[in-house]
């Protein structure tokens, strides 16, 4: 009963003008020292059992050597597989502007890149060279005006049919990507 009584005491001056309240069951526990007790135990660690503990440091533990590890990449490098003299061929005529189209292949049972189509095509005809069965990359510079001055972009398209494609092909393609690009861009092909 006198705490339904202290309550309606606190709600009828309104809450935001109690800063703190104490609870005590016995009359030391609201004294100043009980005060500066209670003070001191909100800042405290809650009690804990030697498997709490133990789980904590471990915890810890993990933290300092994650954050001295280094971390400069949360995948495994890609492959570098060789290039064909064709493909290499072909990619100095696109960079020359001697054709604006290149498809190329992975051949997985050689484990190199190679150049399965050139040819010069408008933007219209690229949605028709992207095959159904298999993925590949494609190199397009596309031709455009801009503020009347004659642009030219280098657009890369990694093509990937979906799910009916091997495991192997799809991993091998997308973990060569990055190496190909790296080798367009030694070789000056800027990809926009």
């Amino acid at each position: 009963k006198q705490w339904y009584q202290r309550r309606v005491a606190i709600t009828a001056g309104g809450d935001n003008r109690i800063s703190m309240e104490m609870h005590g069951t016995v009359p030391e526990e609201l004294s100043l020292q009980g005060d500066r007790n209670s003070v001191l135990s909100q800042g405290a660690k809650a009690p804990m059992t030697a498997a709490e503990i133990e789980l904590e440091q471990v915890s810890k533990d993990e933290a300092v050597m994650r954050s001295t590890m280094q971390t400069h990449s949360a995948t495994l490098p890609g492959l570098n597989l060789p290039v064909t003299q064709d493909l290499s061929d072909s990619l100095t005529k696109f960079k020359s502007g001697f054709i604006n189209y290149l498809q190329v292949k992975l051949d997985t049972d050689k484990e190199e890149l190679k150049l399965w189509d050139c040819s010069n095509i408008s933007p219209a005809d690229l949605p028709s060279k992207v095959p159904d069965d298999e993925p590949r990359y494609h190199l397009f510079n596309f031709q455009h005006d801009f503020e009347g001055e004659k642009m030219w972009k280098c657009v890369f398209v990694y093509s990937c049919p979906g799910y009916n494609v091997p495991v192997k092909q799809r991993m091998m393609y997308s973990s060569t990507k990055a190496s190909f690009l790296g080798c367009l861009e030694q070789m000056g092909i800027e990809v926009a």
